[in-house]
């Protein structure tokens, strides 16, 4: 299943699209038509889904029981509806505007180009561990002002807090061990923060400072910004890296068509998106009770959206369970999802995809899978590598 569990998704897509799932409690819609009809309708499918996600997933758990990081998660960017989230968002954005990626460029150029270093320098490498888990990791350290040599640290808390809203069913030992990577995530950025504000400088955190002394976010939204943003900046991309090289070593002649044509690598990014979807499944709260796939969805239950399934409808892409980094319409996929919780990161996430892959091709052209790769064993909605050995 987690291999490959495109399978599953089309049976599902097409033999039942909108179908109630018991072990979730929950809709799962996976048609490429319904799926955006969900992400665009903020009206009713609603992002404001905290309490309910907890009682299906965990209903041995109360939020008394995981107070810190039921709180983060109502107030995030990504739980939140209408002007709340239009005034996080906008605040938020600063980071990702064209003008702060063109500076990126620097960054990501130099953060690839010594990674690649350093991997012909020992000759062998994980490239998961190795490439695709520090990449991300380092470049948004950067940008936020946290020391880069932290960045163990606040990836292992990502996986504590985002493992209990992810796995799809959990327990109370899931729950304590996202309540105490909350708490430790939030301590520590909330340590940077008063450095900060003492000594402001040229990073996304200073920035955000500067949004609360102008009253354009709370002191508690701040820290719930910053857990948000570096743990969303980096866990996606680390899993679009590895599972999308994973992609094209299994795919050798398209990996030759983007070597031989590199003007391709923006388009075939787009299509390893769809063709992967490091991102599953997202949920929402169904607000008000509609009617779609012939099934009536009510007010209170919740609602699954499986980009992997939608990315891979054949009503929208033509022969959608074969690679092609040529494909017209890929970047028709939902990987970021869309409408107004469109990934705020998108471009910069494909900014490191087009330089990193770009490297490696160019510095290593012989490149292949020297081992077995390894996939996490757990997760609804993330889906990624734990470990990928290559050789060149």
């Amino acid at each position: 299943m987690f291999d490959n569990p495109f399978r599953i998704y089309n049976e599902m897509r097409e033999a039942d699209p909108v179908y109630w799932c018991e072990p979730l409690q929950g809709w799962m819609i996976s048609r490429y038509a319904d799926c955006v009809t969900a992400l665009r309708d903020g009206a009713r499918f609603s992002a404001a889904r905290m309490a309910h996600l907890v009682a299906a997933q965990a209903p041995d758990v109360k939020p008394d029981d995981m107070p810190f990081s039921f709180r983060l998660n109502t107030l995030g960017i990504i739980f939140q509806d209408g002007s709340a989230h239009v005034r996080l968002r906008s605040h938020a954005n600063r980071a990702f505007t064209p003008r702060a990626l063109e500076a990126y460029q620097a960054l990501v150029r130099d953060t690839v180009d010594q990674l690649v270093t350093d991997a012909l320098a020992r000759g062998s490498m994980d490239y998961q561990k190795d490439f695709a888990e520090p990449l991300p990791a380092i470049i948004i350290a950067r940008i936020f002002g946290v020391p880069v040599q932290d960045r163990h640290r606040f990836k292992q808390w990502t996986e504590d807090l985002t493992l209990f809203f992810s796995q799809g069913v959990s327990d109370r030992a899931g729950a304590q061990r996202a309540e105490a990577g909350a708490r430790d995530f939030g301590a520590y950025l909330q340590d940077l923060i008063d450095k900060r504000r003492r000594e402001p400088g040229e990073d996304m955190l200073s920035y955000l400072i500067e949004g609360e002394s102008e009253g354009r976010i709370t002191a508690e939204e701040l820290v719930v910004q910053a857990v948000m943003l570096i743990a969303a900046g980096h866990i996606t991309t680390l899993d679009m890296l590895g599972t999308g090289m994973l992609a094209l070593l299994e795919n050798p002649a398209e990996l030759r068509r983007v070597q031989e044509s590199p003007e391709l690598l923006p388009n075939a990014i787009e299509e390893l998106l769809r063709f992967q979807s490091p991102v599953q499944i997202m949920h929402r709260l169904v607000a008000e009770d509609v009617e779609m796939g012939g099934q009536r969805m009510r007010k209170g239950q919740l609602a699954y959206i499986n980009f992997a399934a939608a990315n891979r409808d054949p009503r929208v892409f033509s022969e959608p369970d074969r690679l092609d980094v040529g494909r017209a319409n890929a970047k028709q996929h939902l990987a970021f999802g869309g409408g107004a919780h469109y990934c705020v990161g998108a471009n910069l996430s494909r900014m490191e995809a087009e330089r990193a892959f770009g490297e490696l091709f160019r510095r290593m052209p012989g490149l292949r899978i020297s081992a077995e790769p390894v996939w996490r064993r757990h997760g609804l909605v993330y889906r990624g590598l734990a470990s990928l050995p290559i050789s060149w």
